[in-house]
């Protein structure tokens, strides 16, 4: 939250940094080809892959696995 007289800019953190280019990175924790262009984490880069890191754990943790079929009951009415 900022401080009472900070601008945004002074007050914003980067949560993660992706860099972007024509060319594949050489040094890259991650990277992807996409629509002509590359998109990576710098190797060098521990806030960007702890963040990631932790957006991938709680997807883990949200994953239930397959869908159980339920039993299907049928109540006769009249």
């Amino acid at each position: 939250m900022p401080v009472s007289g900070d601008t945004p800019s002074e007050s914003r953190q980067d949560v993660a940094r992706v860099h972007s280019g024509k060319e594949k990175p050489a040094d890259a924790f991650a990277a992807v080809f996409y629509r002509g262009c590359w998109f990576w984490v710098d190797d060098a880069d521990w806030h960007t892959k702890w963040a990631l890191t932790a957006v991938m754990f709680f997807f883990t943790l949200a994953d239930t696995g397959v869908a159980e079929r339920l039993p299907l009951i049928t109540i006769p009415a009249q």
